[in-house]
């Protein structure tokens, strides 16, 4: 779509009120800063949040150090909190968590995260995002296609924690994958209802020719589906990317991976899309109020900053309008009363310069997600990726399975 001058500059008129921060999961999982800061100074805006990957045998152990490290460098920790039992990791624990067979767990958890929070004695104290049981509309993760199970247990773990005190502090972000990769096809059917809700999510990766069921696709093709589904329903509620990438036009398809494609991508452009990605986030998806790049080469290319990425150039030309923030914005009504925000130094990122305003009010939300025409859908393309991951072998299944878990012991 070729957007022109005017149209964009009514559109950012529109939108005065508008903004989207940045965040980005790199390599590492938060253990090393040295990574977080690296991205942080490569590109045009400075990140808001980054992502942290975290199991159910996992505890503030690990993760008082990781949101230690992200904290100290002026951003928000988003914990992505997947329900799963790295000793069982086929059994969907689920039902476990609504028994209270995880009780003593939560609960410690709980405690260890107000003791984390609470160790920032001479600063604005941080808050986290907290993304439960991701994905949850895949066929890779033993929570996966199951939705009374994970709404049950989604709203079992929120009430503990409203019990615990500690939903003051937590935005709670609930994430689809942006395919339905599961028996249900809707992911209306795994929301736990507003009042459990603060963000609402998608996952979405441009997987080239890389598969034969598989295109080069933009940014508003990754999303549109799920993007309309989430305003039609949801639309008070922000939405954020949580995680977004897109093949190298030199990745060759890889047999061991069940990757199958026809390499027909090989003349399209990284950073053409990286470009055309922020455009159309102002001019199509106004509801979108985070994005989220996942740094890191696993399955395909999807890094922009490692040494055979591309996407870095087509970022940053991007990344110098005025839409894209380097402040955290809340959807905690009640953010506003935190501590003052102090001056920020572009050298080193003092700490809690996400907290305070800007704050996203539902109305508010509500007006900006209706302002524009929702984006059309290429319906026969979504069917027929939907199927093709359905279709995958299990041994393929298997190696995707374990290609995503393996972000949980990134150091």
């Amino acid at each position: 779509m070729v957007v022109t001058t005017a149209l964009l500059l009514s559109v950012l008129t529109s939108y005065a009120n508008a903004s989207v921060m940045l965040g980005a999961f790199v390599p590492g999982n938060g253990w090393k800063q040295e990574n977080i800061y690296s991205l942080n100074d490569q590109l045009h805006k400075k990140l808001s949040f980054i992502t942290l990957f975290s199991a159910f045998t996992e505890n503030w152990d690990q993760l008082y150090w990781q949101s230690t490290k992200v904290a100290d460098a002026g951003m928000v920790p988003m914990i992505s909190w997947m329900p799963i039992d790295q000793n069982r990791k086929d059994v969907n624990i689920l039902p476990e968590i609504t028994a209270g067979l995880w009780d003593d767990y939560l609960v410690e958890w709980t405690g260890r995260f107000m003791a984390w929070r609470n160790s920032y004695e001479d600063q604005p104290k941080p808050n986290i995002l907290l993304r439960f049981g991701h994905e949850f509309n895949g066929n890779w993760y033993s929570y996966s296609d199951a939705p009374d199970a994970y709404k049950q247990a989604y709203r079992y773990i929120h009430q503990l924690f409203e019990r615990m005190g500690v939903n003051d502090y937590i935005e709670w972000v609930w994430c689809a994958n942006n395919l339905n990769i599961d028996s249900v096809n809707d992911i209306t059917q795994y929301y736990p209802g507003d009042d459990f809700v603060d963000w609402t999510s998608i996952d979405g990766y441009n997987w080239g020719t890389n598969y034969s069921w598989t295109s080069w696709e933009s940014f508003t093709e990754v999303y549109a589906d799920a993007y309309n589904t989430l305003v039609k329903n949801y639309p008070d509620k922000p939405i954020l990317i949580a995680e977004f990438g897109s093949a190298e036009p030199a990745d060759i398809p890889d047999p061991a991976w069940g990757q199958n494609g026809d390499n027909s991508d090989r003349n399209e452009n990284k950073e053409i899309w990286s470009s055309d990605m922020l455009v159309a986030l102002e001019v199509r998806f106004p509801a979108i109020r985070a994005l989220g790049l996942f740094n890191i080469n696993k399955e395909l290319g999807w890094s922009i900053t490692e040494p055979d990425n591309t996407g870095l150039n087509g970022m940053n030309l991007g990344l110098t309008r005025d839409y894209f923030i380097s402040r955290f914005i809340s959807a905690h009504s009640d953010t506003g009363s935190a501590t003052e925000i102090p001056d920020i130094n572009p050298a080193e990122p003092p700490f809690a310069y996400a907290y305070g305003p800007p704050v996203i009010y539902p109305e508010e939300q509500k007006r900006l997600a209706e302002s524009r025409a929702l984006p059309e859908v290429k319906r026969d393309k979504v069917a027929r990726m939907r199927q093709g991951f359905l279709d995958m072998s299990q041994a393929d299944k298997a190696r995707l399975t374990e290609s995503k878990l393996s972000v949980l012991d990134s150091q």
